[in-house]
């Protein structure tokens, strides 16, 4: 995938600097809302839809790197895959080209060395086809005719490093080895013989010891199935087990595809619990550049954009607020958005977009990323962006005058009218009131004809523009912020 964000979704701009009552009011709000935010980590999360170009990533890199120096700001990859750790998933199957006859060639060539007392090539050979297996997990549980030659593999690998004298090795390959093929003493001692069955004892033992934990792995998706280690019965949905302490390997995959493989470390008399989200996970981009959500589609984009912010804001515990970075166009040129939102709520708290002309663009990219923290702008170059869920609101109501001055009018016009109707014919055989006053209904039409002239004014001059008068709901941990605001 190729190219960026092209939506020009914010007009042309709102310039206006001057500022109502109402407005300084609603700005005094903000800095009150915001400064108790202040000292809260914030994660910043580049989205794309398709994959960003090369252009795209090297204007990011002063971005980041300017964001990365405000205290607790959780911007660049490798803070992320600090915070994440093994959270990160991988695809199912990192070899898409790779067979099964193939990984066995592997095996086979470890296995010959390994008869030829070989033990330095064939604990080489073996570490490879082991790794080359685990980045490929869904052949792991998709060829079980090759059990036995996956588990002669990690035995003969542990037996390998026991002759090399490597015993952090040895120890590593047995664990290994007891966790994703726990309770297997009959199967290794028919394949690889007596010794090799004593060590993978000692060290199931040695784990069963430290004490099991507890696994729970939830997927989102009802359909998807979810594997553990080297089972091949998956469980649907939801997967819960009591396991050996340590690393193990977690597939999840909905029917005909590859899926997504995860790592999950099980500590003794813990429950590990895995929430996985499917669609968040091949959204999820890492790499030495950016860590950020990059879609297939815009819709996917707008409706999953926010929600999978969030989650990975709270996965690297970057506290209440989160910052959404994308490439866009703004007044017909290349522009970069910075918005800053609440993470538990979506709402929008403050915008801004600065547009790029080729010239000094990295000095422009970190002043965007400093105008994302100033409650009040500073920088001539970067422009504020207004809340699109107040702009609807603005839109929905701007209308209500000329509409309540048109419908007032229409009804005092029918009320005034038929008070003096009233008043001509209320006498006997149709004499008029003589003695009834008809001021209640010459005042009713007067003031019916003044709103009908005021509803006409309005429907006439009546325009899109800045004038208009705002009204706010920031939702807060601690209830709603109301801010009104006139601009003119």
């Amino acid at each position: 995938m190729s190219g960026c964000i092209h939506a020009d979704a914010f007009g042309h701009g709102f310039r206006s600097r001057a500022r109502s009552p109402f407005r300084m009011l609603a700005t005094i709000v903000a800095v009150v809302l915001v400064s108790a935010h202040n000292a809260a980590a914030q994660a910043v999360v580049f989205v794309s839809v398709g994959e960003p170009s090369k252009d795209t990533v090297r204007l990011l890199a002063p971005y980041l790197d300017e964001m990365s120096h405000h205290a607790g700001v959780v911007a660049l990859p490798r803070d992320f895959r600090a915070s994440l750790g093994t959270r990160v998933s991988r695809s199912g199957r990192a070899d898409p080209g790779l067979q099964v006859s193939d990984l066995v060639r592997m095996y086979e060539d470890g296995f010959a060395h390994f008869r030829h007392n070989q033990w330095k090539d064939a604990a080489t050979k073996l570490g490879v086809a082991v790794a080359t297996l685990r980045d490929n997990a869904s052949l792991l549980v998709d060829a079980t005719s090759h059990r036995d030659t996956w588990v002669r593999g990690l035995v003969a690998l542990a037996m390998s490093r026991h002759r090399l004298g490597d015993k952090a090795g040895e120890d590593e390959a047995n664990e290994d080895l007891a966790r994703t093929y726990p309770n297997q003493t009959i199967l290794i001692q028919a394949l690889s013989g007596s010794e090799a069955t004593r060590y993978y004892a000692t060290a199931l033992a040695r784990l069963e010891a430290r004490g099991r934990g507890r696994l729970i792995v939830e997927a989102r998706e009802q359909m998807a199935r979810v594997y553990l280690d080297a089972d091949d019965q998956a469980q649907s949905g939801v997967l819960e087990a009591e396991v050996l302490p340590g690393l193990h390997r977690v597939l999840v995959r909905m029917p005909g595809t590859d899926g997504q493989a995860y790592d999950a470390v099980v500590e003794p008399g813990k429950t590990t619990t895995l929430a996985i989200d499917l669609k968040l996970g091949e959204a999820l981009s890492i790499t030495d550049r950016y860590a950020g959500l990059v879609f297939s589609s815009q819709p996917d984009r707008d409706r999953y954009g926010l929600d999978y912010a969030a989650q990975l804001a709270a996965a690297v515990n970057s506290g209440p607020e989160m910052i959404l970075v994308e490439r866009t166009t703004w007044n017909g040129q290349p522009a970069f958005r910075s918005v800053l939102y609440m993470a538990d709520s979506g709402a929008w708290v403050r915008g801004r977009v600065i547009s790029l002309d080729g010239r000094g663009d990295d000095d422009r990219m970190r002043a965007l990323a400093r105008a994302t923290f100033q409650t009040r702008i500073e920088d001539a170059r970067v422009v504020e962006l207004p809340d699109p869920a107040l702009r609807s609101l603005v839109r929905a109501t701007r209308g209500w005058p000329k509409w309540t001055a048109g419908g007032g009018s229409a009804v005092l016009l029918v009320a005034g009218g038929s008070l003096l109707y009233l008043h001509q014919t209320c006498g006997p055989d149709g004499d008029p009131c003589r003695s009834e006053s008809p001021t209640l209904a010459y005042a009713s039409l007067g003031a019916g004809a003044a709103l009908g002239i005021v509803a006409a004014y309005l429907f006439f001059s009546d325009r899109s523009g800045p004038q208009a008068l705002r009204v706010g709901l920031q939702p807060t941990r601690g209830g709603v912020v109301l801010g009104l605001s006139l601009g003119y």
